[in-house]
Parts: structure tokens; sequence; C-alpha cells
């Protein structure tokens, strides 16, 4: 028996397990401790199913799980398998044929289904987008991949100027969630629009896999960074955030680590280490 038998971890990426792409030597360490110790390891990410294959492969496999695409989907990688996915209302696909069509030189945009994405109008902030996450899109029209399911879209404008053109042309009437959001890719703050379903978030994907994995009264334990990682937190058992989260966001968190690119997700297992071994 160990003292995280039952326990769930559910890890941001972007900022928290990682900093600029590269994995602290300690949270990898910590992470070993914690699954031996009878816990489960869950990444939970804006990114895409694929997006997280190199995540995994630092991890040297030690995750079976992740919420993908902000909630989206939830994937099994041992078994390669999507156990859930929630998709984008058809009737807002026209959001995107806009950009699309109107901004072509300005506006690239991926759209992300089950396990793989689409890029249609390429640029510049794509381009470093799928060589920081290693993803290998297939670049499409609107017309190629309109009658798919999405799963989620994520506008790339050129610069804020553009950026700010995007958000206002959201429709006034739509089913959609529209999020800001940005990353650090290549040393760079890269500022995104994002179009997901309404009412998807990691902590609802979290609930369902928490459901699955029969997860113990008081053993879900969530870490982030960022605005996306809020619901996490709030619905983890004991959620903690970065030293450099915002501050209201570090308000929401009964633990706050040291830096992500100190080992911050080490810094919160030694933390529940204290608490499970009283």
């Amino acid at each position: 028996m160990g003292i995280f038998d039952g326990c769930l971890l559910a890890c941001d990426v972007d900022g928290t397990l990682i900093s600029s792409g590269v994995l602290p030597p300690e949270n990898l360490e910590k992470i070993k401790y914690f699954i031996s110790e009878g816990g489960a390891f869950c990444l939970c990410s804006g990114r895409s199913v694929e997006g997280l294959m190199p995540i995994r492969r630092m991890l040297e496999g030690n995750v079976q799980y992740c919420v993908a695409q902000n909630g989206a989907v939830v994937y099994d990688f041992v078994n390669k398998k999507t156990l859930k996915a929630e998709t984008l209302p058809e009737e807002d696909k026209h959001y995107v044929k806009y950009i699309t069509e109107n901004l072509a030189d300005e506006v690239a945009v991926k759209i992300y289904v089950s396990d793989h994405s689409y890029t249609i109008n390429r640029n510049i902030e794509t381009d470093d987008h799928e060589s920081y996450e290693e993803l290998t899109t297939k670049f499409v029209t609107y017309n190629d991949i309109k009658d798919i399911k999405w799963c989620k879209a994520i506008m790339f404008p050129l610069n804020g100027e553009i950026y700010e053109k995007v958000v206002d042309l959201v429709p006034k009437e739509h089913h959609s969630n529209f999020v800001r959001t940005n990353a650090h890719v290549y040393g760079r703050l890269r500022n995104y629009f994002e179009q997901l379903p309404f009412g998807v978030s990691k902590a609802t994907s979290l609930d369902f896999l928490k459901k699955m994995l029969n997860v113990k009264e008081g053993g879900l334990f969530g870490i982030g960074d960022y605005y996306n990682d809020v619901e996490m937190i709030c619905f983890s058992d004991i959620g903690a955030a970065t030293a450099e989260a915002p501050d209201d966001i570090k308000e929401k968190a009964q633990y706050i680590t040291c830096p992500c690119d100190e080992g911050s997700v080490a810094d919160f297992i030694d933390y529940l280490t204290k608490i499970k071994g009283e």
C-alpha cells in the first residue's frame, strides 16, 4: 500500500511541468515517486493529444491519461483511445469560415479534432507552434474539413492589432466559448484566441476521469499556472499554483510552489507527501 493509492495528480504542462520546453529533472524524479506510491498522474493541457506525446516521452511513459484541448478531449495513451470528446456546434463554424476567408493574409487557424489537427492559412506563428509541439499538421482549406467534427479552433494573428480585430469579429449570437490565451514559445510570449465547446474546461473532463478511475475522497490534486487552470485548481481537493501564476489565481490555490524552472511539480509532490505522511 502506497501513500498515494487511489489518488490522481492533474498537471498543466507549459509553465507548470515544463519551462520553455525543458523538463526540470526534479519533476520527473518526483512523478516517478508519486506513481510508485500508488498514484496516477495525468497531463491537463490546452495542447492537442499529438502535442502531448513529446511530453509523455519526456516523462519516460509515466503517464497513461491526458485531458487535452482545455478539456475537450480525454485520451488514453496506453490503449491509444479517445475516451471522451466534446465538439464545437456546427452553427458556430461560420466564425472560422469568415476569419479564414476575409483575413487570409493576417490570421492562421488551427482546427483540433480528437487526436490530430489541421491548419488553415499557415503563417510564421503556426510554423513555430507546430515545431515547438512537434506536430505533423495537415494544411487544408475550410471546405476540406467543414463536414467533420471539430473539438477546438485556435486563431493565430500576426500582431496585436490583428488580434483585436479577430476578437471584435466574435458573433453576437453563438454557442461556443471564446477565450484569450497565450504561451511562451521559443522565448517569446504568443497571444492566441481560442474557440471551445461551451461548458468545457479542464475541470469537467477531470471530473470524468476522476469517476472513471474511482479516485478516493480527498485524493484529487491539481497544479497549474494560468487562467485556463483555475477551474481545475478549484475542483481539486488540493490545488496548487506556481510562483509565476497571477495573484488572483494564487488566491484560489491551497499551495504556492517554487518557480516552474526550479521544479514546481516536484515541490507540490513534496508538499503532498508531507500531508499524506502525517
